[in-house]
């Protein structure tokens, strides 16, 4: 009997022991996944939108399907004033954890809670618009250099839905003359991004996200602001030529180039 009780006590013993490692196991590995996925989600925000991007912190839920990023700041392009583009507090986002072992992976919903967002508009173009064109470069008809970011932002990628909510865009621009322009923006909500009907890349998903804060910003600043700053978003968004288009012209202006002079050549030679 004595001889069973200590056999049962080393048992527990050990499942215990067990139990610690399996629990301390989990930990590391989860810290490293999550370090290592903070470090991805850094690297190809800042390669497709070509700006510095800081994040404090990732959490990764394999389980429950969910990643959560905290303390998100993307800067601003060359040449504008204002320190940052975006500043948001926490990224919740829910995951088909299954769905991400083929071509497609698919996000069930991407929840953001009070961003706060420069919109600064220069004289010929705005902050967004520079990282919507930063971003359009991965489009067809625009040539990358292969990397594994390239890689990623080039991937397809179906978003079920995507909120923001609680958003305060804080403009500036010339024709305020220094003044703060602050303009509180309604509940966004984007659904059924990408999938088989419009297949979308992950780079082209941002560049979604970006026109859409530029319309609601427009939207509900009416009678706030000044129509001439209005006036200039407007056709920095919608005026200026697709950048899939002005990568596929500098692509092929040599070919163009020569195709015309090709053409003349062979239109002398018919008139001769």
């Amino acid at each position: 009997m004595a001889v069973k009780k200590k056999i049962i006590k080393i048992v527990v013993i050990l499942l215990i022991i067990l139990f610690i490692a399996f629990g301390v196991g989990v930990a590391i590995i989860a810290g490293n996944m999550n370090g290592i996925a903070r470090t991805a989600i850094v690297k190809v925000l800042s390669y497709v939108l070509q700006v510095d991007v800081k994040l404090e912190k990732v959490n990764i839920s394999l389980l429950g399907g969910s990643l959560s990023m905290e303390k998100l700041v993307i800067g601003n392009p060359e040449g504008f004033k204002t320190s940052e583009a975006f500043s948001m507090d926490k990224i919740e986002v829910s995951l088909n954890i299954k769905s991400f072992r083929t071509d497609e992976p698919i996000v069930k919903l991407v929840n953001i809670e009070n961003p706060r967002i420069t919109l600064e508009q220069g004289f010929k173009t705005s902050n967004l618009r520079r990282l919507m064109k930063n971003a359009s470069r991965f489009e067809s008809g625009s040539q990358v250099e292969n990397t594994p970011e390239s890689q990623v932002a080039q991937k397809q990628i179906r978003i079920d839905k995507l909120i923001v909510s609680g958003a305060k865009v804080s403009l500036s621009a010339p024709v305020l003359k220094g003044e703060k322009l602050s303009v509180p923006v309604p509940r966004i909500e984007l659904n059924d991004l990408g999938g088989k009907k419009e297949p979308i890349t992950i780079a082209k998903s941002i560049k979604i996200f970006l026109n859409a804060v530029i319309e609601e910003t427009l939207k509900s600043g009416g009678g706030v602001i000044p129509e001439d700053l209005t006036k200039d978003i407007k056709n920095s968004l919608s005026g200026a030529m697709d950048t899939a288009k002005e990568n596929f012209i500098e692509k092929g202006s040599s070919e163009i180039k020569e195709g015309v002079e090709d053409a003349v050549e062979g239109i002398k030679g018919i008139f001769k």
